[in-house]
């Protein structure tokens, strides 16, 4: 099982079509994680989701690096979310998808499902959530955002995945 070198409470948000997807740590350890419908009030979603686990640090997508390949309204939103967190008093972590993205390819896995099942590995309570493999003509299932938030964090703190 994998520990984050950093103890403080730590929540990392992936927001999607279906609303949030977000991935809990305290002292270190994955506590939670999982999908929330936000019914176009993502940032009401992100202040229950705030003051649920009293976090210190929400990591998110940086949506203003050169290679940030969102669509303007989710640019938009994750500004919104930021500023959010920050009004709350909560630390705000910004990391670059593409950045990411480059650091698992380094490692040899360039596909989600590959990253999905290392980041199950990792976190052997997780690992049953790692979906099956995407057909072409199948829509992502939503779990798969679950492991994109814990992405964000394994990079924005060091941890080297496997």
């Amino acid at each position: 099982m994998t520990k984050l070198a950093d103890d403080r409470s730590i929540i990392a948000i992936d927001p999607n079509p279906r609303g949030l997807a977000f991935v809990f740590f305290e002292n270190g350890m994955l506590l939670d994680w999982g999908t929330r419908r936000g019914d176009g009030d993502e940032c009401a979603l992100l202040q229950r989701l705030l003051e649920r686990y009293k976090a210190d640090v929400l990591v998110l997508e940086d949506p203003e690096v050169p290679r940030a390949e969102r669509r303007p309204r989710v640019r938009q939103l994750l500004g919104l979310l930021a500023q959010t967190a920050r009004h709350q008093g909560v630390r705000v972590v910004a990391v670059s998808r593409f950045a990411v993205r480059r650091e698992w390819a380094e490692r040899g896995l360039t596909r989600k499902h590959a990253v999905a099942e290392s980041i199950g590995a990792m976190f052997p309570e997780i690992e049953p959530l790692v979906p099956r493999k995407r057909k072409v003509f199948r829509s992502e299932e939503a779990r798969t955002e679950i492991f994109d938030a814990a992405s964000l964090v394994l990079h924005a703190f060091g941890v080297v995945p496997g």
